[in-house]
């Protein structure tokens, strides 16, 4: 899911190499089960 999120992102030119993304996660998908937070840097 992240990926096609961040392919999506490129192709709309929002996101760019050395880009950092925050993403967020949780087991759940019901309001405050986020218990995972990445952040990622891009290529």
């Amino acid at each position: 899911m992240i990926e096609f999120a961040v392919q999506r992102g490129r192709e709309l030119g929002c996101l760019q190499g050395g880009d950092v993304v925050v993403v967020t996660t949780g087991i759940d998908r019901t309001t405050g089960s986020t218990d995972t937070i990445r952040v990622i840097t891009l290529d």
